[in-house]
Order: C-alpha cells, then structure tokens, then sequence
C-alpha cells in the first residue's frame, strides 16, 4: 500500500469520527515488514517473515477516551465499524469519569519523515537466507570452545516500518524507517558451576554490517566471559557497603529502572492519588537530588530502535533535561500528562503498536557523560568492586530500593583491576546511591532493552538506555 493511499485512509477516519460528533480524533496506520529468526545448537529453531498492515483510533467523546484497533484490513467499511466502536466504548466510559479529558495543544504538522538510513521502498531485496549465514557463522565460533560451552541461543529479527498519523488538529504525519533486533546468550559449566551471559543488541538501517563483521566478534566475546566466570570465584551472600564502579552498561540499566521509569509522568501523577506508593520521584520532584555534576537527558534522536522524530501523538519529539545538575526538572510526557501538568508536550507518547493507546514512555535515557576518563576511575579507587553488564533487575514498587546482580565483576586494589568474580548483585536506596557518586566518567554508550514492559495489559517496546561509568557507594553481596 502506498503513501498517499495510507495518509488518505487515515484522513478519512478521522473525518468520519468527527462527523459523529467526536470532540477529538487520531487515527495511526502501520504497516510493517520483516523476519527473523532462532538459531541454537547450529539449528534453525524458528524462522519466517511476515507483513502486516493495521489502524488504531482514539475518540473523545462526551469528555472521555475511546479506542478500537483493526488489522481485518482497511477498507471503508472496516474503518467506519472501528470507529464506531471507539465512539461506543467513549460514550459508555463518559458515565463513570470524574473529569473530562484535558489535552496540551500542540503545533500542526504536515510532514513525511525517514529514519537513519531508511528508505520507504518494501523490502523487496530482503530474503531471510540472507542473515541466516552470518547467524550460523556466530554459532559455529560459539561452539568451537568446546568443553565449556552447554548452549548457546541466537535471535534476530530485522523489518522496516511505516506509521501514518492523522488527528482532528489538523496534523498528518507519515514517518519510515528500518530497524534490527536481536539477543544472543550463552551458558557455560565447568566443575559444578553455570553460567548464563546474555547480551541485547539493535540498530536503526543496515544490519549487513553488523551481522558480517560485528555479531560473530561479539558471539565469541560472550562465549569466552561465560567460561572465564565458570572457573571465577564468588562472594558471601552478606552484603557489605562499599565503593562499586558501574560500567555504561550496567549505568544503563540502573537508569532504566531507578530513573526512567519513575520520571514518566503518569507514573508521577498516580502518586496524587496513592501517594505511599507513589515513585520516589514524587515527593522530591524539582528539588536537588544529586551532585551537581550529574545530568539525565532522554533524547528520541540518539540511533536506536527507540529513535522517533514525532511521538504517537504526533508531537516532535524532543531532548528532554530529567535531572540537570542534580536537581530534578522534567519528566516524559504524553499530551494529557503535559496539560495536568501545565506544560508543553514533549514527544515522549509511545506505543508498540497500533493495537494499544500511546503512554509517557522512555526512549533513549542516559546520564550526560562527565570529564573522567575509565583508567582514571580505576587508578582513583583504593579499594571496591567494578561491574560490567547488568542482568537481573528488582526494584520496590517505588523504584526506591533496589538490587541489580552483574553479568561480570572484578575486584579494584590500590587503583588496579584484579580478580574475576561471578554472580556478584549490587543494592542500594536511589536517593542515596545518587548523593554518593563521585565520579561520571566520559565513556557514553547506549545499551538497548528489546521488550521494556509497562501497563496492563502490558506494552513492550525497545528502549535504549545508557551513561558513562559511574562510582557511588552501594551494597555489594554474591552467591555463596
């Protein structure tokens, strides 16, 4: 289906809404491309590719929100029946509200918009045979280890993607692009112990490149740091306080779970109404909460799977100041968020699909890199732990405490790297973890999160999340 025919589909939805006295109407279209695959054990596990075109519509109607989605095609009859639909469920929802709908204006925008590296022709040069040898090469130096090696799993999925907006306002936005996908894990035993090294990975355009020559270094990578934990020592279960340094990947996950999420702001404005169990966020938001050199920006430009030039809502999307130095100042906001909170949309509505309503969403969150560099944090530190890569995270329903185990760590004396430990978790309270850090390293990178969940039903989505190496002080404890 063609650009005009989409942009017309859509225009027509939302004019039929409008003539049923809809008070405001957006219509998204997306029609997505792709395949993928799963490799394990030098087999082909799972494979195939697909297309798909579908709509979603979002009404307000008598001060309340409705919502259908259809991918039973688009004709006009089809689009008509979801609108009504959305319509209905609006007027049935409009006789428990409290109060209606407020959303931020924001500008109107006509405009068609590629991604990196994209274009808006079908993958008509795509063919799954194409990334299957790459995947196999990858296995192949996976198992050449040997010994160790008990499993070893690769998937990757690749597609390009077109959404079509179009809202009552005015606005009609048509945005392409082509993306990647994947996760590879190892595990390795040796002597009783096991381990489990897993690592996500994805980026905007050509994937060639990073399948020809980055993926097989990066399998192997991984394969060789599984064996290496196996024959690694661990550390007592009691945990002890001390100086721990967080490498960008494990910096991006603690961000994810510590400060993406309690800076979205639906989460913030539940806290009106729960406030025990409101983020930690809520109760100190636009005060000072760290040193003044530390920064947390969320930015949709950055080139991830995240990147979005306009959110579904169709507002430009934009960086956003989080923290900025130390002292809290902004939050991720969808238009209903923006108008409680009496500001401008920011372009942070993300949905995974037409299927699902947009929400306050994370896109690429990171801590603003500092002047430190990494042999500099290491020579500095007398004495502590230094962990690379973080792997399982759990969190309070406040994002308060928190505890974070590592795919790797090593022990740091007298300003050198030393021993290798395995199953090392790290724990702290966010507030005071953040006031301890006294280091931000210059070393930025972006560590991507395939399947981020959130709501109910959930909506999983890519993120990409990140900073530079990090030292505060937190408790460190192991396995034994």
């Amino acid at each position: 289906m063609d650009l005009d025919s989409l942009e017309c589909i859509a225009h027509e939805a939302v004019d039929y809404a409008l003539s049923r006295e809809a008070k405001y109407v957006d219509a998204r279209i997306q029609h997505e491309e792709g395949a993928g695959f799963v490799v394990s054990g030098g087999e082909v596990e799972e494979g195939g590719s697909a297309s798909l075109t579908g709509m979603g519509v979002r009404v307000i109607v008598d001060g309340a929100w409705g919502f259908c989605s259809t991918d039973n095609g688009l004709s006009k009859l089809n689009v008509k029946e979801r609108v009504d639909r959305a319509i209905k469920l609006a007027r049935k929802s409009s006789e428990r509200i409290i109060s209606p709908v407020e959303m931020a204006a924001t500008k109107v925008t006509h405009t068609r918009v590629k991604g990196p590296n994209s274009d808006f022709i079908p993958m008509e040069d795509f063919t799954l045979a194409s990334i299957l040898e790459p995947a196999r090469e990858c296995d192949r130096r996976v198992r050449s280890l040997r010994g160790e090696i008990q499993t070893s799993s690769l998937s990757f999925t690749v597609g390009r993607f077109i959404q079509t907006f179009a809202n009552s306002d005015g606005s009609l936005i048509t945005q392409a692009y082509s993306g990647f996908l994947g996760t590879i894990y190892v595990v390795a035993s040796s002597s009783g112990v096991s381990e489990y090294y897993p690592h996500d990975f994805g980026g905007l355009g050509y994937y060639e490149k990073f399948l020809d020559d980055d993926l097989p270094v990066l399998a192997e990578r991984i394969a060789r740091k599984a064996c290496q934990l196996t024959r690694s020592r661990t550390l007592q279960k009691t945990a002890t306080f001390q100086t721990v340094v967080m490498d960008p990947h494990f910096a991006a996950l603690w961000v994810h779970e510590t400060l993406g999420h309690p800076l979205e702001a639906d989460r913030l404005l539940g806290g009106r109404g729960d406030p025990q169990n409101a983020p930690w966020t809520y109760k100190v938001f636009g005060n000072k909460v760290a040193s003044e050199f530390f920064s947390l920006l969320d930015d949709p430009s950055v080139e991830t799977p995240a990147w979005h030039r306009y959110d579904d809502e169709g507002v430009e999307a934009r960086k956003k100041p989080l923290i900025t130095n130390g002292v809290i100042k902004g939050c991720i906001h969808n238009r209903e968020t923006a108008a409680a909170f009496r500001v401008e949309p920011n372009g942070g509505a993300r949905s995974p699909s037409y299927h699902f309503t947009p929400m306050p969403r994370m896109s690429n969150t990171y801590i603003k890199p500092g002047d430190w560099a990494l042999d500099e944090i290491i020579e500095d530190t007398r004495e502590g732990i230094y962990v690379v890569g973080g792997m399982t995270p759990l969190v309070d329903s406040r994002a308060y405490e928190w505890r974070i185990s590592a795919k790797e760590a090593y022990i740091v004396a007298k300003g050198e790297v030393k021993e290798m430990l395995r199953d090392i978790i790290l724990s702290g309270v966010t507030p005071d973890f953040l006031i301890s850090l006294d280091a931000i390293g210059e070393d930025l990178q972006i560590a991507i999160t395939p399947d981020c969940g959130k709501g109910s039903p959930i909506q999983m989505l890519p993120v990409g999340n990140g900073g530079p190496t990090i030292r505060g002080k937190a408790y460190v404890g192991g396995a034994e």
